[in-house]
């Protein structure tokens, strides 16, 4: 073996070979199925921290299932990100001076096409490289001829069942990418803004003044409003007033819809350019007038602003009412404003003939799934903003703007009557059989929201739609699980079981994990904007997958937002130097294993680690099982680390009998496989050293002995009596270290437990190199007093409240003047940390440092009180070991 483990040449060749053996294709068999579908990231997207995080959650858990002897199938896939997709193409084109427009759809589909083969690749091959074990032969993308005939089908079937219907609503109108938005696509972000106080002059002199942040929108304003019981306006209600900058009248209406305490109380109405504003104008029958531009600019029936973004329009407007005496005054004013997820442009509300699904039926039976059980969230506390959402729904606006992406299946006849169908030779049919020209009719220009095919994605993957009792679909549905974001709850997530239900009759999948946000450790979300989210193949280049895998891992309490520290892909990285280190052992003492019977201790050594083993296995299946990621990965490492390789090790050493060693090397595949679904590759290669296995074995397909019964099979005696010993161990060498103690002549059990004393006796003679004596008479009075407490073994699947404590006297042969030299050194130290310690309480203590002081020297200082007591509890410590006064 290499001295160091090199990550790089390891991790490409495994990858390799597991795509060449197909390790992780699955077909229906006699083994029960165990299912997941990846959430498909953007075709054009590359690896981000998000992905890493979901990504290797969903493959620790493939891995374990497989490892449990599940026929896994992991469905990969990348979704068509019709927005995000359509804006590169045109920025594509619009550098070789093309527009999109010039060229026709055809051609444009064309060349979206041939982007998405160039680019669409990019992130696929990122996840192998991060470990991702799915079954790449189902590979599926949401524009493949069956994923888009099933979203074709599906739109057709609500439609013919009364759930999507057209219709002239307020939208979000994304002015970037000049297309729809649904609500959930609109993103809330605090915005500084001026809020202006403007004068609607009467004829008789009197005005109304209405407070306003959209002063633009003046132009289209087609009333003013008041809430009929505000006494303030009254004599107003059915008056007349212009609309400034304007020589129209419009009339001052009442309508309960206005927040009195809002402003002056006077509303503008605008029903062009605000859904409540919308709303009132449907109620009162008041005309619409539009004066933006699809881009957002002001279209002619803005006068002389016409051409004038809304932000140059703004600040005219409120200008020129300044000039004509009609601008009151003008304040700042903070507020919520919607901008799109995709493009980051701010929303305009748009009055727009638009397709939408009926939610409120389909939402019913999304919250019946879960209310039920049928369906489990998991962190449970997405339940109150799930159940939420759901009932609070809005339908759902599914067409948008664009060429790239499904075609919605509706033509129309030149009066405009509608056939929705699912190919144009059906449609034609309709239109022939109700009397209209067929090749008359023309078919929308417009496609579906990108959600509305991967609303799908469980049942298109396996065919649903096609062939709705096909074996895949039979065998593989419903899913187990779905990892995935909360922030794609009710994008996704709902809309998902929604259609379960309704298409298919059944749920989509079994339990949903909803896992944190990657944060820097300022908490802010990593982006790209942020410029605080590093690279994933370059830590991987850095660190390799493995290290990269268990640090986000490491990182990340269940639901929780973690805060990611490339520290923690440092610590990986030296885990698995220790791992490997721990195998060079292991293989260096094949040659050098005596034929011998096995010593007493190293029999013992083996009985104990067994046990361990056992209990790690119990622990870890139930951590995985339950999705408890973050405790799953806390928990290898400590006992890889410290019982495997810093005790286990080291009890076997110098080496172990050869009979011995093969039973030990069985210990050890165990713990690789279960290590595996966290670090696959350093698993893969050190199992594959240890069973001198060919390249065509994977220890992916080895299944996991069954767990241990941990209250039947466990020998608690045994872990007891060895967590009794090392914890004096650890005592009697930091005692040593810090006493500068060369040699221990005699270590006398002065309180021995009887029933532990065998173990107590071989370990700390093994690894202290001085024999326990029970009591005798003591050589000397200066003997050194370690009282060690020990809670015995714990477990994380029950409770186990047990304390066993041991008092061990220790022989140093000091002389009287060495011994009242360290009580005097020690009494001084501790003198002299007591009066800091008391410095620092008070300083924490005055109100006056807290409020004034920078929160970072007050955290500062904080820390130095914390080290202090630590300080004074080794201290007393030392001089109880000394039998002075503490």
């Amino acid at each position: 073996m290499e001295s160091r483990y090199a990550p790089q040449g390891i991790e490409a060749r495994w990858r390799k070979a597991w795509e060449e053996n197909r390790f992780y294709h699955s077909q229906p068999s006699a083994r029960p199925a165990y299912t997941i579908v990846m959430p498909p990231p953007n075709v054009t997207g590359v690896l981000h921290m998000g992905h890493v995080l979901n990504n290797t959650l969903q493959d620790i858990i493939a891995r374990f299932y497989r490892l449990k002897g599940y026929n896994v199938c992991w469905v990969p896939g990348t979704d068509h990100a019709s927005i995000a997709t359509e804006a590169k193409v045109v920025a594509r084109l619009r550098s070789r001076g093309v527009d999109k427009r010039s060229i026709g759809r055809e051609t444009f589909l064309e060349e979206a096409w041939k982007w998405t083969h160039e680019h669409g690749g990019i992130i696929v091959e990122q996840l192998k490289t991060l470990g991702v074990s799915a079954d790449w032969d189902r590979f599926r993308f949401t524009l493949d001829p069956p994923l888009y005939r099933a979203v074709i089908e599906s739109f057709v079937r609500l439609y013919r069942d009364g759930l999507i219907y057209r219709g002239k609503r307020m939208i979000h109108w994304d002015p970037v990418a000049l297309t729809a938005l649904s609500d959930e696509e609109v993103i809330y972000k605090e915005h500084e803004s001026t809020m202006c106080y403007v004068r609607y002059p009467a004829d008789n002199g009197e005005y109304l003044t209405i407070a306003t942040v959209r002063p633009e929108t003046i132009l289209a304003d087609v009333a003013v409003a008041v809430h009929p019981k505000d006494e303030r306006y009254q004599r107003w209600i059915g008056r007349q007033v212009r609309v400034p900058l304007t020589d129209r009248m419009v009339p001052v209406i009442a309508d309960e819809r206005v927040d009195p305490t809002f402003g002056t109380g006077c509303l503008k109405v605008t029903p062009a350019h605000d859904p409540k504003d919308y709303e009132i104008g449907e109620q009162h029958k008041l005309p619409v007038i539009d004066i933006f531009t699809p881009e957002a600019r002001l279209n002619e029936k803005a006068g002389k602003y016409s051409g004038l973004s809304r932000e140059e329009a703004r600040q005219r407007i409120i200008r020129d009412l300044e000039e004509e005496g009609l601008l009151e005054k003008t304040e700042p004013y903070k507020h919520s404003v919607g901008h799109s997820e995709r493009t980051d442009a701010v929303v305009e509300p748009r009055l727009s003939e638009q397709w939408f699904v009926k939610m409120k039926p389909l939402a019913e039976l999304a919250l019946r799934a879960v209310d039920s059980g049928d369906i489990r969230l998991v962190p449970e506390r997405f339940m109150a903003t799930y159940r939420h959402w759901l009932e609070n729904v809005k339908d759902w606006c599914i067409s948008r703007q664009l060429w790239w992406g499904h075609r919605i299946p509706a033509w129309y006849a030149p009066d405009g009557h509608i056939f929705v169908a699912s190919t144009e030779e059906e449609a034609h049919r309709a239109a022939k059989d109700a009397g209209y020209d067929p090749y008359s009719l023309y078919q929308d220009e417009d496609v579906l929201d990108t959600w509305f095919s991967s609303w799908l994605w469980p049942l298109s993957v396996f065919d649903f739609f096609d062939k709705p009792n096909n074996p895949d679909f039979r065998y593989y549905y419903p899913t187990q699980v779905l990892v995935t974001a909360p922030e794609i709850l009710f994008f996704w997530v709902a809309r998902m079981i929604m259609a379960g239900y309704y298409f298919a009759g059944e749920k989509p999948f079994s339990t949903v994990y909803l896992h944190g946000i990657v944060r820097d450790k300022q908490r802010r979300k990593m982006s790209k904007s942020l410029g605080n989210s590093p690279d994933p193949l370059d830590l991987i280049q850095r660190y390799g997958a493995d290290a990269v895998r268990l640090g986000i891992v490491m990182s990340a309490p269940a639901g929780n937002d973690l805060l990611f520290d490339e520290a923690l892909c440092e610590q990986g990285k030296n885990f698995c130097n220790k791992l490997w280190n721990s195998f060079r052992l292991l293989h260096s003492w094949r040659e050098k294993a005596p034929d011998l019977p096995p010593s007493p201790f190293h029999l013992e050594a083996y009985q104990w680690f067994d046990n361990i083993l056992a209990l790690l296995q119990a622990e870890v299946e139930h951590l995985i099982q339950s999705y408890r990621f973050y405790e799953a990965a806390h928990l290898l490492y400590r006992v890889v680390w410290e019982q495997f390789c810093s005790w286990y090790l080291e009890a076997l050493k110098p080496v172990p009998a050869r009979s011995l060693l093969e039973k030990v090397e069985l210990q050890v595949e165990r713990l690789l496989q279960l290590l595996h679904p966290l670090m696959p590759y350093i698993t893969e290669e050190l199992w594959h050293q240890l069973k001198d296995a060919p390249e065509t074995a994977t220890i992916s397909l080895s299944i996991l002995p069954t767990a241990t019964d941990l209250r039947e099979g466990i020998d608690w005696h045994l872990l007891d009596a060895v967590q009794l010993a090392q914890t004096a161990i650890s005592q009697i060498r930091r005692l040593r270290q810090a006493f500068g103690l060369s040699d221990i002549r005699q270590i006398i059990s002065f309180t021995y437990q009887g029933a532990f004393y065998p173990t107590l006796e071989m370990w700390m003679e093994h690894f202290l190199g001085t024999k326990v004596e029970k009591l005798l008479i003591p050589s000397s009075e200066r003997l050194f007093r370690v009282t060690v407490r020990s809670t015995g073994a714990q477990s994380y699947l029950f409770e186990r409240t047990v304390l066993y404590q041991e008092v061990f006297l220790l022989d140093a042969n000091l002389s009287p003047e060495k011994w009242e030299e360290m009580i005097d050194t020690l009494r001084k130290e501790k003198s002299h940390a007591t009066n800091f310690r008391e410095k620092l309480q008070a300083k924490l203590l005055n109100p006056n440092f807290i409020q004034k002081a920078p929160a970072e020297i007050v955290e500062k200082e904080r820390k130095k009180l914390e080290d202090t007591e630590e300080r004074l509890r080794l201290l007393r410590e030392q001089l109880e070991a000394l039998g002075a006064e503490s």
